[in-house]
């Protein structure tokens, strides 16, 4: 090797092994970064798990709202700290409606219930924030057990862009969905469902109503 070649060496291989310590610090920092999410997650999970309570003692326990209801729930509802209610997002099966819900950073901050046929299955309206802009509640029928028979979405809110929102008219023994969107123009999307003594949820009618919705 000559004179010139021993120099050049070691300048050539600094920069080598300072890139190889760099991504190796890097993948050690985002290893424990992963490890303290998965901690954070089986931490939240078994919280849940010792709260949860029975589901007779949470329907009884469960604001009664009278009907007909108008679903109107969005972020202006939440605003002191007061607003948000302690819900036992596992003995409501919450995962079984949004999977991964503790991954995917959700929280469920209200719930009521409504009489829709309260001597066959139980009605509850709960409300759950989807990570930072999204706002949804969702009507739940279960049977007198508490497992899910049927759900619809009532009501959504977002503050990202602020184009859409649900709202919603609740009645013993139909619901109507009204989606609404402001782009070039504004639209509503009117579904309505009726509600079956089983407990399901059955889509009956879809219709825009983009002609009346200065009247809506």
């Amino acid at each position: 090797m000559s004179f010139k070649m021993k120099f050049l060496t070691p300048l050539i291989l600094a920069p080598i092994l300072l890139f190889i310590a760099c991504n190796q610090e890097v993948t050690k920092q985002q290893s424990v970064t992963n490890l303290e999410h998965k901690k954070n997650c089986k931490a939240s999970e078994a919280l849940q798990k010792d709260s949860i309570q029975p589901f007779d003692q949470i329907v009884a326990t469960t604001p009664l709202q009278k009907l007909p209801h108008s679903e109107t729930t969005n972020f202006d509802d939440f605003i002191d700290p007061d607003d948000y209610q302690e819900i036992d997002v596992n003995s409501l099966q919450l995962d079984k409606i949004y999977p991964n819900f503790y991954q995917n950073n959700f929280r469920a901050i209200a719930q009521y219930k409504v009489d829709l046929n309260p001597k066959k299955f139980h009605s509850l309206v709960v409300t759950t924030i989807k990570g930072t802009h999204e706002m949804e509640s969702v009507l739940i029928n279960y049977n007198l057990k508490g497992a899910i028979i049927d759900y619809k979405i009532v009501a959504y809110d977002e503050i990202a862009e602020g184009m859409s929102c649900t709202q919603s008219q609740i009645s013993e023994e139909h619901l109507m969905v009204n989606q609404i969107f402001w782009g070039n123009h504004k639209e509503v999307k009117q579904t309505q469902y009726k509600i079956l003594e089983d407990g399901t949820i059955d889509e009956i009618a879809v219709k825009h109503l983009n002609e009346a919705i200065d009247n809506f």
